[in-house]
């Protein structure tokens, strides 16, 4: 939480470390996926309609109230296709832009059931090619079909989701995990700032800023096929 404040007012006022506390949204996903990769769910719709109906009530609320005031006190003009838009939670309307992650979460609700019948089939010979392939034709669906949602965001989730359940089965696997991956961060990081404000290395080419942002999720569907 602490990192979407500081993030926004860095933001604000055009403040360069705005990028580097940018993580807040992807760090609650994943905490998002972690409890409830820990939590047995038997019936997957009752799942759904549950998370939905707690969530939604709230955010038709607030945006019933958006569209009065706008219509009472503001001179701007909302388009009703904005406000059709945004009850299926694509998209936002003036004062309610903070909103704009409620249909990423929604889909991950989506998913949590699908992630719990397929974690099932974990002692399958194959289960790691075909939990790979399951991410990677995952995230090729939602990039071409469901272009409001980032891939890499639906990711966070699946590793939280799959980090949940390695704790089930070996608290001390997140120790482990650690050991590995926080000092790895710092060192990436400070590789990172070094040749960011230091060097002054910038990708000026737009393929190679493309080859830079997939290498990122590649990263990310490797990381996930080793989790199993």
């Amino acid at each position: 939480m602490n990192f979407i404040v500081a993030c926004h007012v860095l933001q604000y006022y055009d403040n360069e470390l705005a990028w580097w506390f940018n993580c807040g949204v992807q760090i609650f996903i994943c905490i998002s996926g972690f409890l409830y990769g820990q939590r047995r769910i038997d019936n997957g719709y009752s799942f759904i309609k549950r998370r939905f109906i707690k969530i939604l009530s709230g955010y038709y609320v607030c945006l019933l109230i958006d569209v009065v005031l706008l219509y009472i006190f503001s001179d701007q003009v909302v388009d009703i296709k904005d406000i059709i838009l945004m009850v299926f939670c694509k998209g936002t309307i003036a004062g309610l832009g903070h909103l704009w992650f409620v249909g990423t979460i929604l889909f991950c609700y989506l998913l949590t059931p699908i992630l719990s019948q397929v974690y099932e089939f974990q002692n399958r010979k194959n289960f790691k090619i075909e939990f790979f392939s399951f991410c990677v034709c995952l995230c090729i669906v939602v990039q071409i079909h469901l272009p409001q949602f980032n891939p890499i965001w639906i990711l966070c989730y699946i590793c939280g989701y799959s980090i949940g359940k390695l704790k089930l089965k070996d608290e001390k696997w997140l120790y482990k995990a650690s050991l590995l991956f926080v000092p790895t961060s710092i060192i990436f990081n400070i590789v990172k700032i070094y040749m960011k404000y230091i060097l002054k290395i910038t990708l000026k080419n737009d393929a190679l800023n493309s080859l830079y942002a997939r290498y990122g999720n590649y990263v990310i569907y490797y990381w996930e096929f080793h989790c199993f």
